[in-house]
């Protein structure tokens, strides 16, 4: 929708089970939505959970090559006249760092059955009155900590 004054920016939309990347296209006044490219989000097993088992994790290289390829249709389509580019997720699940600045691992996902247990403990032992959801990044972090420090998860 090429026009005068017409700014294209791109939101990369990264939902529970698909990802999207769309043009919104503004140009003062009016806001136009053309969806540039669509995409699964599963997430995948993967060994190397405690005691010898797997985790739901998101597929990070998936996510990431399907957003750059979004992002080239975008350039493609709107020939480089990309004024900026934002991406939402959830936010319920994180990836950690090294001190490096790599990714540890492939992020866990809310999904993942680990929790079951240690959230129905922490269910019976709140008396403080706070919601105890399974998807709270702060449960899922501590719990993360314990599991990485027995499962021997390094900081590099």
């Amino acid at each position: 929708m090429p026009g005068r004054g017409l700014r294209h920016h791109i939101a990369v939309d990264l939902g529970a089970s698909s990802g999207r990347v769309m043009d919104v296209g503004f140009d003062g006044t009016r806001l136009t939505l053309d969806e540039l490219h669509r995409f699964p989000n599963r997430p995948v097993r993967v060994p190397g959970a405690p005691a010898g088992g797997a985790r739901w994790c998101w597929d990070v290289l998936s996510l990431w090559a399907e957003i750059l390829d979004g992002l080239s249709r975008a350039g493609a389509t709107l020939g480089g006249a990309v004024a900026s580019v934002g991406i939402d997720t959830w936010a319920v699940d994180y990836g950690l760092l090294g001190r490096s600045g790599r990714l540890l691992g492939f992020p866990a996902c809310y999904r993942d059955d680990r929790t079951a247990e240690p959230f129905a403990r922490l269910r019976k032992s709140n008396h403080r009155g706070s919601r105890t959801l399974p998807f709270r990044i702060l449960q899922h972090q501590r719990l993360s900590t314990f599991h990485d420090r027995h499962a021997g998860v390094g900081s590099s």
